[in-house]
């Protein structure tokens, strides 16, 4: 306390302070790579989230069990970035790579289609920013609230049968007139889990429904949380 209070009454930016905590700031340089986002998946039978969740249930951050509160759940899609990622065997043990254009994955000598009964080097992938309605009946505390009601930030990621369902009607909708131009942060979204058979494995599969468009209160809530 004596420290702070040496210090010169024009002294009040965060700069002024060279380093030293102040309450209620963070002083030092801050990147994306420090900041935690809470990931949204779908627990299968197999995999770590089927382990701890029942099968078919949106989980956010690994911890919070959604669908056991809300079969149906709001979602706003904020942003997305579609890239092309490696398909590589689930336990090749080797790091995949990323393309932003089938340009990109061809000039690696990489494929996005099948040909003469060879899968693609490379599948689709959709990394989405997304906003959560939290049910109301979930008990804990959320770090975002719109008229009494608690919100949380998620990534989602969308590939293969995700992609195809859930990834494509995003992009889709982002190519609308009615979104098109205003941004899919507009868009109200409801997210459900469908169980379907591919041969012999079951897949959880989520489905997107477009309710609408938020009224315009929300969209500048929504608009502001990521800059």
């Amino acid at each position: 306390m004596t420290e702070n209070n040496n210090l010169s009454q024009n002294e009040t930016s965060i700069d002024s302070f060279r380093g030293r905590p102040i309450v209620g700031y963070v002083v030092g340089e801050v990147s994306k790579a420090d900041i935690l986002m809470p990931y949204m998946g779908i627990a299968q039978k197999v995999g770590g989230l089927g382990e701890m969740f029942e099968a078919g249930h949106v989980i956010l951050n690994k911890e919070v069990d959604l669908t056991a509160a809300a079969p149906i759940l709001e979602v706003t899609v904020l942003g997305a970035r579609k890239q092309y990622v490696e398909n590589l065997p689930f336990d090749s043990g080797e790091r995949p790579r990323y393309c932003d254009t089938e340009d990109e994955v061809s000039a690696m000598g990489g494929t996005t289609e099948w040909r003469d009964g060879v899968p693609p080097t490379f599948v689709p992938l959709l990394t989405a920013q997304v906003l959560l309605r939290i049910p109301d009946n979930l008990a804990g505390a959320y770090p975002l609230e719109f008229k009494g009601k608690s919100y949380s930030l998620a990534q989602w990621t969308l590939r293969n049968t995700s992609y195809k369902s859930a990834g494509r009607s995003i992009l889709s909708a982002s190519a609308l007139p009615a979104y098109a131009t205003c941004g899919l942060h507009h868009a109200k979204w409801e997210l459900t889990v469908e169980k379907q058979k591919f041969g012999r494995n079951t897949v959880f599969v989520p489905k997107m429904r477009l309710m609408g468009k938020h009224d315009p209160e929300f969209v500048e809530f929504a608009a502001e949380l990521l800059g």
